[in-house]
Formats: C-alpha cells, sequence, structure tokens
C-alpha cells in the first residue's frame, strides 16, 4: 500500500534538491524514499548541530520578532 507524504519546505531549498537529484539522474521521490528507509532502520545516521552565530541572526531578526509575538497572544489567548 502507498501513501503520500506533505511537507513544506523553503522554496529555494526545493529548487537546489529538484536540480542536485537531476544532474544525478535520480527522483526526488527515490532520494526521499530512500532516505526514510535508512533513516526508519538507522536514526543514528544523522548528526544534529546547531550553527550559533546563524541562530543569534535568526533570533534577532524582524521575521523572528514577528513570530514570537504571534506565538505570544496565540498563548495568551488560549490563557498559557
Amino acid at each position: 500500500m502507498n501513501t503520500s507524504i506533505l511537507i513544506r519546505t523553503d522554496a529555494n531549498l526545493k529548487k537546489r534538491f529538484e536540480t542536485q537529484a537531476k544532474r544525478q539522474g535520480l527522483s526526488m521521490t527515490f532520494l526521499l524514499k530512500s532516505f526514510m528507509e535508512t533513516y526508519s532502520e538507522k536514526p543514528e545516521i544523522l548528526k544534529i548541530g546547531f550553527d550559533e552565530e546563524a541562530l543569534d541572526i535568526y533570533w534577532t531578526s524582524a521575521e523572528s520578532n514577528k513570530s514570537l509575538k504571534k506565538l505570544a497572544n496565540t498563548l495568551e489567548a488560549k490563557g498559557f
């Protein structure tokens, strides 16, 4: 049985991913399916780290400020 997965991502990232897949003669579906199979069996393949400089830039950005205000308003409206 097959199913579909919908993800939201930055348009530029999607384009870069598509371009790289085409360059290598692969499909996005194949790459994502292969990753999901591998990750589901060996989740330790992913190493996660944080770029502190990038986080600092993001946290002080107008976009972040706007998002944090929306989150605060939502939490306040829900009584948190």
